[in-house]
């Protein structure tokens, strides 16, 4: 990681008008990767170790008895199981209440739009554009894959319901987020959009991780993502795994991520009341 001033951060990236910006931070290390092809990784790798994996199957509900896990209901029928792990992102809430477990998480509706630059910006510009924001902004921009360009909305508050809310971003917003990429990437102000949709981040009130045991014994939960589950997929994983079988972990101090923490303070951990938006 490294620090840049004033013009260097247009010479390191002259595709880029940072406005007033005096300081960037770059990290030449940063990447992106395809979601679905992670998840299909992830996957394979689990099959090979001996894992079933099953898809199209919806999970109802989770049976517990006497203060224990005994199994899931699913629209293939009943699993028995004495563990289970909970990751269903933007439906967590749902999901645990009837387990008596209260969990904290906020959907919010964000917009994501695929631009095509043209040939001469990519002769220009090999690289594309870099993993970057302008300073307070609540939108990123990255390469995508085929040459794209990627603007998406970041943490903007719009509260969703997983299972209804428009996968369509609006005119307007499309409109302003594409003036917004031309004041800042000046030669993207032309790009043509080849597509569009629109996604869930559910996090928490400090925007952090739910990785604990909650409700009967042998439920364990994994939520609060906010995008970023599949990145940190493997270690989490891994977490997991320890809780269930050992117990405990350590490779990191679970407290950070105890769904406790909500129980004396709503916002939970002191970054949590600084990002307070509502």
């Amino acid at each position: 990681m490294s620090r840049q001033e004033g013009a260097e951060i247009t010479e390191t990236y002259p595709m880029l008008s940072p406005g007033e910006a005096d300081v960037g931070v770059t990290d030449e290390s940063a990447a992106y990767s395809d979601g679905a092809d992670a998840a299909g990784g992830f996957a394979r790798a689990a099959e090979s170790e001996g894992a079933t994996v099953v898809t199209g199957v919806e999970v109802e509900n989770v049976h517990a008895a006497d203060g224990a896990v005994t199994g899931v209901a699913t629209t293939e029928g009943r699993v028995d199981a004495d563990a289970v792990v909970l990751a269903v992102g933007p439906w967590t809430p749902e999901f645990v209440a009837p387990l008596g477990v209260d969990v904290p998480i906020r959907r919010r509706r964000e917009k994501v739009l695929i631009l095509e630059p043209d040939g001469e910006y990519l002769d220009d510009y090999p690289d594309i554009v870099p993993t970057t924001s302008p300073p307070g902004a609540d939108w990123y921009i990255r390469s995508d894959f085929s040459d794209g360009v990627l603007v998406a909305t970041h943490h903007t508050g719009e509260p969703a319901d997983p299972d209804t809310y428009s996968d369509t971003p609006e005119e307007d917003v499309m409109l302003e987020m594409i003036d917004r990429v031309g004041e800042f990437v000046p030669e993207l102000a032309d790009a043509r959009l080849r597509g569009r949709y629109c996604g869930i981040y559910s996090d928490t009130p400090d925007r952090d991780f739910v990785i604990d045991r909650a409700g009967p014994d042998g439920c364990y939960l994994a939520c609060g993502f906010s995008g970023h589950g599949f990145k940190h997929g493997p270690i989490v994983g891994r977490i997991l795994s320890d809780l269930v079988v050992e117990g405990e972990t350590d490779l990191v101090d679970t407290s950070k991520f105890s769904l406790d923490r909500f129980g004396d303070d709503p916002w939970g951990a002191d970054e949590g009341r600084q990002l307070r938006t509502d």
